[in-house]
């Protein structure tokens, strides 16, 4: 899927800041959706120049809070049951003698609710 215009991002990036701002831990259906905006994003990102769209400066009132603290506990409280998980260190290299690093769901989420 690539993307043509800018315009397709925004809708997902909002989605997603609204997606772990709510209070209540989230249900199945809204973790899917925070996934396939995840998701969206991640393509976009792939398939774009990025940099060319974005200002850093620029005050965005879909921005959330920058206390990265807050965001975490929101993503805490709306998601419970993400925590800890696995990821190889390389993938296609060191087969059979890689390392296992220890990934954070929550600090993920956190992080790129604050970016």
């Amino acid at each position: 899927m690539i993307f043509a215009e800018l315009k397709s991002l925004k809708p997902a990036i909002q989605s997603v800041i609204k997606l772990c701002s709510v209070r209540q831990p989230a249900g199945p259906v809204e973790v899917q959706l925070l996934l396939n905006n995840l998701s969206t994003i991640a393509l976009y990102i792939e398939s774009t120049d990025t940099a060319a769209y974005f200002d850093e400066n620029e005050e965005d009132s879909a921005r959330p809070n920058s206390d990265y603290a807050l965001i975490e506990e929101q993503c805490q409280r709306r998601f419970p049951e993400w925590g800890f998980y696995n990821q190889c260190a390389e993938i296609t290299s060191n087969v059979a003698t890689t390392n296992v690093l220890v990934g954070d769901a929550i600090d993920d989420i956190s992080d790129i609710v604050l970016e």
